[in-house]
């Protein structure tokens, strides 16, 4: 009997809700709050790992490795990987679309560039894509509270942005979506071994031909 009380603790605490905030005023911070509210994110606070990669960078003499390009071959086998993946596993997506809401959302953004005849082009660019964007994702996500202040400053040189969302969202069907997310996943890797089987069954039968 005491399992099931544990099953239906646990099944109560996945279906209370979520709340994330995103914050944006020169440094990006996240903050969760499930039943308590902790900041998972703050770019804010200087970080010991980038004062140590600027220090080995000056003792190797202040140069960066260049990254190793991929051979042509891996990159058309990751993005067959990815396009069977996004198709087996869009239902997953839709599924936390669907019970993800965008609680709140304030949007600030001063356009400027130091010329005015730029600036009053960036702005009608910056109108355009910021209220299409928005359009854009209601048709997947539910949102509540919309701010969005766009506005032209032509005497200063550089933009300015600050930004604040809270999404709410349920553990559980996440939880539930992550599982046919990775149900895709697995039928994507399936998929991409019997293609690579199938192709190396076509090459050697050709040469035995």
């Amino acid at each position: 009997m005491w399992f099931l009380y544990v099953l239906a603790a646990i099944l109560l605490l996945l279906c209370m809700p979520v709340w994330i905030s995103f914050e944006y005023d020169g440094a990006f911070k996240v903050s969760v709050r499930y039943f308590i509210r902790f900041v998972a994110v703050d770019t804010s606070k200087p970080k010991k790992a980038k004062k140590e990669a600027k220090k080995e960078i000056k003792q190797a003499g202040g140069k960066k490795t260049a990254p190793k390009e991929s051979p042509k071959g891996d990159a058309k086998d990751r993005l067959r990987f990815l396009w069977e993946f996004l198709k087996s596993s869009r239902h997953g997506v839709r599924m936390i679309l669907k019970h993800l809401k965008v609680s709140r959302l304030n949007l600030h953004i001063v356009v400027a560039s130091g010329d005015a005849a730029q600036t009053a082009v960036n702005y009608g660019k910056w109108c355009a894509g910021v209220y299409s964007a928005v359009t854009l994702l209601k048709n997947w996500v539910s949102f509540g509270k919309i701010e969005i202040d766009i506005l032209p400053d032509f005497d200063r040189e550089e933009n300015e942005y600050r930004m604040l969302a809270t999404i709410r969202l349920i553990p559980f069907a996440v939880l539930t979506a992550g599982g046919r997310v990775l149900f895709g996943l697995l039928t994507g890797l399936v998929g991409k071994q019997k293609t690579k089987q199938n192709e190396q069954d076509y090459v050697k039968g050709g040469a035995l031909q």
